[in-house]
């Protein structure tokens, strides 16, 4: 049997991945990193917020803020340091943002 080489090129045509800065909506936290006390800014132009949910590294829920947000305040600062990941769900989509705890 006769084996044959093959080549096989992956174009990356977008960026995948997790924002760490403001995106397209104005959406932040600040600050980051963390001791694990931060704020999630959100401009008053995002319509229709829903839901802010904090995630770890493993994708498990460790914080939330569901219905109408007043608050955008949240203190993980008794979890363990490292990457968090922080999603805004709003009218326009889903942001997501990287959080690190020092």
């Amino acid at each position: 049997m006769k084996l044959k080489n093959y080549c096989i090129i992956f174009y990356i045509t977008g960026a995948l991945g997790v924002e760490g800065g403001s995106d397209s909506f104005g959406i932040s936290i600040y600050p980051n990193p963390s001791k694990g006390n931060f704020q999630v800014n959100i401009p008053e132009t995002v319509q229709g917020l829903s839901q802010i949910k904090v995630l770890s590294s493993s994708g498990s829920l460790v914080a939330e803020s569901a219905g109408k947000i007043v608050m955008n305040n949240f203190d993980i600062s008794n979890l363990s340091k490292g990457i968090y990941v922080v999603k805004v769900i709003h009218e326009g989509g889903t942001t997501t943002k990287r959080l690190t705890v020092l």
